[in-house]
């Protein structure tokens, strides 16, 4: 017996179900997402938040079926026509300015922190040292404490992206 080719090649195979190919975007996305947030640390910090600010695009605008390169605005403005429910429209709405807030503001918020710390540690010592003057004796361990405060090892940029990721990853679970 001769087998032939198939002549039609791809014409006559079934399409996709748009719910499975939809829920393995998903899943892809998650992956990505997931692999972002445990990689993620004060070193690498810059280069991990411009990739899941495209993450979040790119995951979006497949999700959504928009054919075009768009800022967080845009997105939020399009996703309003294509969202119907309404407690997710909100949300997405949110997450979205929150996070164009967050990429925008990113290159200065790191040192913003840092002066806010920086100050506030300051302050806390000059009180300190105002009680000593007055002859009320400060205990040393007090002092180191106040030191360990405010030398963290994680960012709170680092942190605020953790908490983007997750935000992020629980939207997709609802979508």
């Amino acid at each position: 017996m001769v087998k032939f080719p198939n002549l039609l090649g791809g014409f006559n195979k079934k399409k996709e179900d748009p719910a499975k190919a939809r829920e393995a975007l998903k899943s892809e996305f998650l992956a990505e997402a997931d692999g972002i947030k445990t990689s993620v640390n004060d070193v690498i910090l810059n280069d991990k938040a411009r990739q899941f600010f495209k993450l979040v695009r790119r995951s979006f605008r497949k999700l959504f079926g928009i054919n075009y390169e768009c800022t967080f605005d845009e997105l939020k403005s399009e996703l309003e026509c294509k969202v119907s429910e309404k407690g997710l429209k909100n949300d997405l709405r949110v997450f979205l300015e929150e996070l164009e807030h967050f990429e925008y503001g990113f290159p200065g918020f790191e040192d913003e922190q840092r002066r806010v710390k920086a100050k506030e540690k300051q302050e806390i010592f000059h009180y300190l040292h105002e009680l000593e003057a007055e002859g009320k004796k400060i205990d040393k361990k007090l002092e180191k404490d106040v030191e360990e405060l405010f030398q963290d090892d994680v960012s709170d940029s680092t942190r605020l992206l953790v908490k983007f990721i997750h935000e992020f990853e629980e939207l997709l679970k609802r979508i």
